[in-house]
């Protein structure tokens, strides 16, 4: 299969306000609180409803969402968005719990024919976990823990996910301190053209210092979707020229904004797959040593 030439994302950056949403002693842990809840989801259904106007050369492939971008309850109208806008929705999720371990998911939706109803995959779901918990989660479940004098713990999810989307490249999946996972990196070498990282995070310029090593480590594009509350969004491709590499930047606290980006496609193929040959893309800087590209059946026509 030979990949397409680009792959559309829009990137949705809502502004939830952690310390409205967990306030300490409300007894809906570990969920966030309905008022805020609502409000965000007000920002997440403007920008999906205008995403659904687009005409459909402008319409992205995939929306994606940051980190706690909606509570659980609006899951449904999630599903209903990816089938009206014909376009895979990934979305962090409220927190949860399972008896005593809490548990950090996010959703992504493919909608049935995607994309835009003219594919041929089926209507699917499913949640992707995060491993590491921030030290922001560990306090608020040690707080609750001294109050309530209950065993709760933060529920490590182990599975790492690579979502096939044939002609349009494989996709990572990271929920925010995933990011400085090593081993995750090691999984996705050779195996990814695309890294989608959504984060709660207020260390913006770490991640923007590990976006482009973590472009030019497992060598893919990357997508921070982060929350608007702090900013920072952005996309890298390991592009040789300095004004190439940096495809979208989002600096600004406190924004909600709706971006859709462009990544390459076929051009990051040919890279990746000339270099397991011995040979260098003129665009395109020189891959990690030892990169072995592992994508099966997505070849460039070289």
């Amino acid at each position: 299969m030979e990949p397409t030439e680009n792959i559309r994302i829009a990137i949705v950056q809502t502004t939830l306000n952690k310390d409205i949403a967990w306030l300490k002693g409300l007894p809906s842990f570990p969920e966030m609180n309905r008022w805020e809840a609502a409000r965000v989801w007000d920002e997440v259904w403007d920008a999906l409803k205008s995403i659904s106007l687009l005409p459909e050369n402008k319409k992205p492939h995939i929306i994606i969402l940051p980190e706690f971008g909606a509570a659980r309850k609006y899951e449904s109208d999630l599903h209903s968005f990816a089938k009206l806008t014909g376009a895979i929705v990934i979305c962090g999720l409220d927190l949860a719990k399972n008896d005593n371990k809490v548990r950090n998911e996010a959703l992504v939706s493919i909608p049935y024919n995607w994309p835009f109803s003219k594919g041929l995959s089926d209507r699917q779901s499913f949640h992707f976990g995060k491993r590491h918990p921030a030290w922001r989660e560990n306090e608020y479940i040690k707080h609750h823990k001294t109050q309530t004098n209950q065993n709760y713990s933060f529920d490590q999810a182990e599975r790492v996910y690579i979502l096939d989307l044939g002609c349009y490249g494989r996709v990572g999946l990271a929920i925010c301190a995933d990011f400085y996972d090593i081993e995750r990196y090691l999984i996705y070498q050779g195996q990814i053209q695309h890294l989608l990282l959504i984060a709660y995070n207020q260390d913006t310029e770490s991640f923007n210092h590990l976006a482009e090593s973590a472009s030019r480590l497992i060598y893919c594009n990357v997508v921070i979707c982060n929350t608007g509350f702090h900013g920072g969004s952005m996309v890298f491709s390991p592009k040789k020229q300095p004004f190439e590499r940096i495809i979208y930047s989002h600096y600004g606290s406190n924004q909600f904004s709706v971006q859709t980006v462009i990544l390459p496609v076929a051009s990051l193929v040919e890279a990746q797959f000339k270099s397991t040959l011995g040979q260098h893309h003129p665009d395109y800087k020189s891959p990690p040593p030892g990169y072995d590209y592992k994508t099966p059946g997505l070849k460039p026509n070289v």
